[in-house]
């Protein structure tokens, strides 16, 4: 058993800096003998893991992605990524754009589907509000109960464009096209409604309950949003879940990953039509669980929004923080690339806010959308609450609709760039502390943040 350092004989202090090292965060490495396992493993469970420290095992069988990505043991408060691009070219991988094993490029074995999804990214139809809960757990069930009533109570009667579309406490159990692994309640809920109102409902504190509260991970509940599109069919829609929902709340529930490869519909993919077999499971029902064409059409002309009737108390701005893993070279390109996209859809110079405080970023705005700080390695800087590379944008409460069909979907791989970006929307006001608490939605990785910034 050993330690492992460079060619110095020390780590280095910052290996995420290497394009090609495996790692996206400062690490300790060391060789355990099959012979010392026994000893060492539960020693690292019982002493070293928790809320400051995560670790990844992984074998040695050869193939230095495999041996990462796929047969690795993740273990801690966070999960941590690897380098995707450096785990890919120190496993021989010969080229440019991700491999088909990369799950955060859009190679990943699902249907590719066809551009013209996203040919009008800044209008999303409506969201879908989806409400997870551990139905075996008493705590849980009660934090569910306690959000839908308040949350009917909250939207029945004002004019919102908010519909409830059922409660399916065994769809994971008993149909297999059911996107999740949860029990769930879900609501189909119109752009503007979501994104001037119910979102903020959500983050800050609409709910009774405090989600900082002393719950353990399982008793608690999670918010699931996806957005969709009118021209999206069947299959995109299970896409759309999976690649663009963020999430809010104690548990980031896994997806099932079924209704991606089949599906009762054919599929029209970049390259082809793709007609799914159904595949016939006994006990298992394959019918669709969520008709979204039926849905979206259902919900078209049937009442307007009255403004007037909306809470100001309920509305936010918004910080939108983007983020990369510093050394993975296409997730580093896709998030150039989609910050300068949208300096260009948005009319908005880069930098323009760079330094400005949250608190004072609508007056300093002129309530505009306005792109703050960038870093590519901020874990240079102590004072920096980011650990990895990160590009923010404050936008108002005015220009959320069309900011956030824009944001969720050309951050998923099936977006323009064809890689995943992390993001996570903090409503303002706001402080430094809030920022890193659970009161904001997140899609991909959630990265750590640097808690002594933050107290200091």
């Amino acid at each position: 058993m050993c330690w492992l350092a460079g060619p110095d004989g020390t780590e280095s202090a910052y290996p995420q800096d290497k394009l090609t090292g495996s790692f996206t965060t400062s690490t300790t490495s060391l060789y355990i003998p099959l012979s010392n396992f026994d000893d060492v493993f539960p020693f690292i469970l019982s002493n070293l893991i928790g809320d400051e420290l995560d670790a990844l095992i992984h074998p040695l069988f050869g193939c230095n992605f495999a041996d990462h990505e796929k047969w690795s043991l993740h273990l801690g408060d966070k999960y941590v990524p690897n380098n995707m691009y450096g785990i890919s070219s120190s496993g021989d991988y010969p080229y440019s754009t991700p491999s088909s094993l990369d799950p955060l490029g859009n190679g990943t074995g699902y249907p590719n589907l066809d551009p013209s999804y996203w040919e009008d990214v800044n209008s999303a139809s409506n969201y879908a509000v989806f409400i997870l809960f551990n139905e075996e757990s008493e705590a849980s069930t009660q934090a569910w109960n306690t959000f839908k009533d308040e949350f009917d109570a909250e939207f029945e009667n004002i004019g919102y464009y908010v519909t409830f579309e059922g409660d399916y406490l065994n769809s994971y159990k008993t149909n297999s096209n059911c996107p999740f692994l949860a029990a769930l309640s879900w609501y189909q809920v119109d752009s503007w409604s979501f994104s001037h109102t119910v979102m903020s409902w959500i983050m800050t504190g609409g709910p009774s309950y405090n989600f900082e509260g002393e719950i353990d991970m399982e008793d608690g509940i999670s918010v699931v949003v996806a957005p969709f599109f009118s021209n999206q069919g069947y299959m995109s829609w299970h896409n759309s879940v999976y690649y663009q929902s963020m999430f809010f709340g104690y548990k980031q529930w896994p997806f099932n990953m079924y209704p991606l490869y089949e599906a009762t519909s054919s599929v029209t993919t970049k390259t082809s039509t793709v007609t799914s077999v159904e595949t016939a499971v006994e006990g298992i029902n394959t019918e669709p669980l969520f008709d979204m064409k039926k849905l979206t059409k259902k919900m078209d002309g049937e009442k307007v929004v009255d403004a007037s009737k909306v809470d100001s108390s309920r509305t936010s701005d918004y910080y939108i923080t983007l983020f990369s893993a510093p050394n993975n070279q296409w997730q580093q390109d896709a998030l150039e690339d989609i910050v300068s996209s949208f300096s260009r859809e948005f009319r908005t110079m880069r930098g323009k806010c760079e330094g400005v405080e949250m608190d004072d970023l609508p007056s300093f705005s002129n309530n505009k959308i306005c792109m703050g700080n960038e870093s590519s390695k901020p874990y240079y800087d102590s004072n920096e609450v980011y650990t990895t590379s990160y590009a923010s944008i404050y936008v108002p409460n005015d220009s959320i609709t069309t900011v956030l069909p824009f944001i969720m979907s050309q951050t998923s791989p099936y977006g323009t760039f064809g890689y995943e970006v992390d993001v996570e929307i903090t409503p303002l006001p706001s402080s430094s502390t809030e920022t890193a608490s659970t009161n904001t939605f997140k899609k991909g990785i959630v990265w750590r943040k640097n808690l002594d910034a933050i107290d200091s």
